[in-house]
């Protein structure tokens, strides 16, 4: 399962921002979404798969590592842009 950080409540990640209006749907909204995953991940383990949960988050580094690889960037302009946590967006503005 692919999950988006925002939709799905991705503890402790920065693209889980908390919604400034509208507060009580967005959080019942997720809340409703956190649980099907679990009951979606339940039944399919209980008909023998493997569930494997990617976050959006996870993607974006391994799509930037990728993009960063193949533009030849050392190992230390990699870091730099890890550890200011930009974006492909960033790279291009």
């Amino acid at each position: 399962m692919v999950n988006g950080c925002f939709w799905h409540g991705h503890k402790g990640c920065r693209y889980a921002t908390k919604p400034k209006s509208n507060i009580e749907f967005w959080e019942t909204k997720i809340a409703r979404n956190r649980h099907r995953d679990e009951v979606t991940t339940a039944h399919r383990e209980a008909l023998g798969w493997t569930v494997i949960t990617v976050w959006e988050c996870e993607l974006r580094k391994a799509i930037l590592l990728t993009f960063i690889t193949s533009y030849g960037l050392t190992t230390n302009e990699y870091s730099d842009i890890v550890q200011k946590s930009l974006t492909l967006e960033d790279l291009f503005v």
